[in-house]
Formats: C-alpha cells, sequence, structure tokens
C-alpha cells in the first residue's frame, strides 16, 4: 500500500486514525510502522458496535472524527468513495484531512526478499495430491477410512444450528466462510461420535460456537482451549499451549481441532499428540480437520506478518509465502513429514491414528474449506 505524497506534511501534528478494519488494515498499519514510523490512535468503522476492538485499538463511529484533531487514512477498497463523501461532509478535505491508499502493495515483495531460504510463491496444491497422499499412505501400511457424508443427517444438522446469524454476532464469520465452518464442526461431530455427557474441548477454540453448537445439540459438556486465554482452568476456559494443558490425565472423553492444528508452530504439533494420549480417557478421541497435505512439506505463511512478528520457523523447511493472507504459519504434511512427526510419536500402546478421506461433500464448499482428509486420535 502507498499513501501520497505529502500526507505526513499535512498530518500536521495531529492523530492518525484510520478507517476501515477489513482485511487491507493490518498491512496499512505494518505501512505505517515500518515506512513512516507512526502509529493509529483508533479506528473508525461504521459497524464499530459489532467490533468495539481491532488490533488492540478501539473501534469508534465517524461521530468522533474532528477534523482539528484527526487525520483520516482510508484503508477500506470497497466502500472507499462512500467513506470520503462521508468526510466531505464533515468537512474533511481530501489530502489535506484525509488521504486514500493506493493499492500498489510493496511491502510483501520487500518482506519476501528479508525471508530465510528455501521459499517460494504459494501456488496451492495440485488437483491430484490428495489421491497421491492417500496412495503413498496404504503403501506405508496405514488404512484409509472412507467418511461419506450423508446430506439428510447435514440438513438436519443446517436446519438446528443457526450459523447465519453469526454473521452479525460480533462479526464472528465473514459470509463466504460460515458455511465451510459449519460443514467442518458437522464432520467433526460425526467422526467424534458425540454424545450425551461427553467431556468435550474445542481445541484452538478462540471465539468458535462449536462448543456451545455441541452442547445444545448432543449434550456434551464443553470447554474452550486457547493459548489466548489466560493461563489455567477457569470454569470452563482453558487457556494455555495445547500441548501441555493444566489438566489432569483423563480429564476429556471428546476433542477437536478445527482448522487450528496446522498452526501449531515449532514442534507443537508432535508434543499436542503426545498430550492428547494423555488427557483423554480410554476410548476417546480426537478430530483434526481438515488435515492438510502438500507434495512437498511446506509452511504458509505471510512474509508480512512473518516479517513483523519476527517468526522463528523450522530450519530448512520450504516456506510457501502466501500474499494478503496474514498468515503466520500454516503446516502441510507430506507422506515423510507425516509419519516422522506424527505417526512414530504416537505411543500405539496408548493411542491409535485413522485417517479419514471425506466423501460427498459439496464441492462449492469443502473445496473452499479444503475438507479432503481428516485425522483422528483414537485412546485405547
Amino acid at each position: 500500500m502507498i499513501l501520497p505524497k505529502e500526507w505526513e506534511k499535512n498530518v500536521n501534528g495531529r492523530e492518525i486514525v484510520v478507517w476501515g478494519t477489513g482485511s487491507y488494515t493490518p498491512t496499512t498499519i505494518v505501512e505505517l510502522h515500518t515506512t513512516h514510523a507512526k502509529d493509529v490512535s483508533f479506528f473508525v468503522a461504521r459497524d464499530w458496535q459489532k467490533k468495539p476492538e481491532f488490533m488492540e485499538k478501539k473501534v469508534f463511529g465517524h461521530e468522533v472524527l474532528d477534523k482539528k484533531k484527526h487525520y483520516v487514512i482510508i484503508s477500506s477498497i470497497q466502500y472507499s468513495n462512500e467513506i470520503a463523501n462521508d468526510l466531505r461532509q464533515m468537512g474533511f478535505v481530501e489530502n489535506g484531512d484525509f488521504a486514500f491508499l493506493s493499492m500498489k502493495v510493496t511491502n510483501f515483495n520487500g518482506c519476501f526478499e528479508k525471508l530465510r531460504e528455501p521459499k517460494q510463491i504459494w501456488r496451492g496444491i495440485a488437483p491430484t495430491a490428495v489421491d497421491r497422499f492417500v496412495e503413498q499412505m496404504k503403501e506405508r501400511g496405514m488404512t484409509i477410512k472412507e467418511y461419506v457424508l450423508d446430506n439428510e443427517i447435514y440438513s438436519n444438522y443446517v436446519e438446528n444450528t443457526n450459523y447465519e446469524a453469526l454473521l452479525t454476532d460480533a462479526n464472528l464469520y465473514r459470509e463466504n466462510t460460515f458455511e465451510e465452518k459449519r460443514l467442518q464442526h458437522f464432520v467433526a461431530s460425526e467422526l467424534l461420535q458425540l454424545s450425551q455427557g461427553d467431556i468435550y474441548i474445542d481445541i484452538g477454540s478462540n471465539r468458535s460456537p462449536a462448543p456451545d453448537i455441541y452442547a445444545k445439540l448432543f449434550g456434551v459438556k464443553p470447554y474452550k482451549q486457547d493459548m489466548r486465554y489466560p493461563y489455567g482452568l477457569n470454569g470452563n476456559i482453558i487457556g494455555g499451549d495445547a500441548a501441555d494443558m493444566p489438566l489432569i490425565s483423563g480429564f476429556a472423553d471428546k476433542m477437536a481441532l478445527h482448522c487450528s492444528f496446522e498452526h501449531f508452530e515449532g514442534d507443537a504439533d508432535i508434543r499436542f499428540i503426545k498430550e492428547a494420549a494423555r488427557v483423554l480417557k480410554s476410548g476417546g478421541k480426537v478430530c483434526i480437520l481438515p488435515f492438510y497435505i502438500a507434495d512437498v512439506y511446506t509452511i504458509i505463511t505471510d512474509p508480512v506478518t512473518a516479517i513483523r512478528d519476527s517468526i522463528e520457523f523450522e530450519e530448512g523447511i520450504l516456506l510457501s509465502c502466501k500474499e494478503g493472507s496474514w498468515e503466520r504459519h500454516a503446516r502441510r504434511y507430506d507422506v515423510e513429514h507425516f509419519m516422522d512427526r506424527i505417526y512414530k510419536h504416537a505411543d500405539r500402546s496408548l493411542i491409535n491414528i485413522e485417517l479419514y478421506r471425506i466423501l460427498g461433500a459439496p464441492r462449492n464448499i469443502s473445496s473452499k474449506s479444503w475438507l479432503d482428509l481428516a485425522l483422528v486420535v483414537n485412546r485405547l
């Protein structure tokens, strides 16, 4: 993103305010910090009541703006003209009191160059990658099970949940993602065989509705785990490292990781498999889905995020750089690294591991959620 010339001069001692809390805003903040050494006082958004905080800053409605005190940077692309008209009606003058961002991205290229080798631009996986992975796993002697989605049962799940309402509930899901999440949550519930009274832990839960939905539909006793929560067991909230939970052995019946396992950095994936064996009761299960794979073992990252956060990646592992994703760390396994990191560290006197091929899901949804494979760890 590039700001117009003379904008810093035009700020003239005023506080910098960013209007917009969408996908382009994090790059705007990085640009301000790294290129201009500027900080933002707060954000403005029309739906500020749904998202009162963003990137650890307060979000307000545009009514608080005062041209004598504030210089506004418009980071929204889709609504930039509407926002500019609102500002003009309030007496703000373009460039003098507010500025648009241009769409030319310079930060990605610069941050990409700073990343260590080996690295590449992420182009996705080949359409045949999942088939190859499955065949290679069979050659290694692993049984691959098939889960075929029952559309009637799934339709009942859809009717008894209200994911659409989550679009307006604290801006939890964007309109193009809630169907993906609903499908993932449903398939996990099927593979886990959730039942009344199960003690269930949602790993990497953050603000996911899955624990509450599972409690309502299946009668589980839900717990929510995330490293963002305060450390310890506080009611049904578990804070800290998922690979070292502050829980007694044999605490839980079922656990699930919906789009979270790939974000476990360093050796946390290895440690979690061992921790699952400790935390689960005999007969318990943990479901990891989607289970992400690639032809070559790699970690997907956005160089802007990687450089900003000084992420320490595994030495020698291929980094696949995905522009505009803001991704820190998303691991994709090949067969060799699955065997070395997951299968080898599974104590088979305590657990067995099953790999499921997910079939019958609507492709317009499952292709976006990468729901091709799921991993189930069973406690013996």
